[in-house]
């Protein structure tokens, strides 16, 4: 009788996501051809640097809000001059050997798809993987599919979510840009994984083991309960750099990046902005000290 195996491990950095995966992959003999390795975006492959990042949502929301009630156009401002950088520079060339090596490696977020805004000029899953391009990431090519929604299935809370925002369905995209990605559009991601294994297996991939590095350790139980279901061979990779290495934002440099912002529609980084802090401290001890 097939028994499937499940396990969650808690991974630090890249070094011991690679060493835990190769032992995986030697012990158990795996197949490249037959298993899917998934790499969660946000929090796990990049993210944005200071207020920008999703470390920080709250202290983003109030950012953002702020700046909508001067002039909405910044908002976007702010997203488009706050790139995405890889949260470890290994995670690029780790990705590139294992996808070398014959296994199958997908991006695998709860992005929701569809675009943010009915003028919008492209998708957020177009976005998303042009993003995962820039930053000099390459995932496996399949096919872009989209998948349809079972019934009374239950969308994830997602306070980011604006009320004008559509969600589209989930699907695998990215394909053209080397970075393909599974999509979720806000539904948990067990649910989803099912239809993509079916769908793996209709084009004759037939998928055996499955191991998933993601921030969220609460995805990481979900994929696992699905994997058991399904028969599946399962290994969570709970990945907690980004929030071990967390700092605390200085609500000094966060307004003058806001001011900086609203004046001269350029975001400075926080580097910058600290130096504009200092500069404007010591102009005033200056002026205190002639006084």
């Amino acid at each position: 009788m097939f028994r499937s195996e499940s396990s969650i491990v808690r991974v630090e950095n890249v070094s011991k996501m690679a060493e835990v995966i190769s032992t995986k992959i030697s012990k158990d003999r795996l197949d490249p051809s037959k298993t899917l390795i998934l790499v969660d975006l946000d929090l796990t492959l990049f993210d944005r640097p200071g207020i920008m990042s999703d470390l920080y949502p709250g202290e983003r929301k109030e950012f953002m809000d702020s700046l909508a009630k001067t002039d909405p156009s910044l908002i976007e401002i702010a997203y488009a001059q706050s790139p995405y950088k890889l949260i470890e520079e290994e995670m690029a060339g780790y990705i590139k050997k294992l996808v070398e090596q014959g296994f199958i490696v997908l991006g695998f977020t709860s992005r929701r798809t569809g675009k943010a805004k009915a003028d919008a000029f492209s998708s957020v899953e177009e976005d998303a993987c042009k993003s995962v391009q820039k930053i000099g990431v390459n995932f496996s090519k399949v096919a872009t599919q989209e998948f349809d929604i079972p019934e009374n299935s239950v969308q994830l809370e997602n306070p980011n979510l604006r009320p004008y925002e559509i969600i589209g369905k989930p699907k695998i995209f990215g394909d053209s840009f080397g970075a393909t990605t599974i999509f979720t559009a806000n539904y948990p991601k067990g649910l989803i994984l099912e239809s993509v294994v079916k769908h793996l297996s209709s084009l004759g991939i037939e998928i055996t083991d499955i191991i998933e590095t993601d921030d969220n350790v609460k995805y990481l139980q979900n994929l696992k309960n699905v994997c058991v279901t399904n028969k599946l061979n399962f290994t969570g990779l709970h990945y907690t750099f980004a929030h071990d290495h967390k700092h605390e934002l200085n609500p000094d440099v966060v307004a003058i990046q806001k001011e900086r912002l609203i004046d001269k529609r350029e975001l400075i980084s926080d580097s910058s902005a600290l130096q504009v802090l200092e500069n404007s401290k010591s102009r005033l001890s200056m002026s205190k000290s002639f006084a």
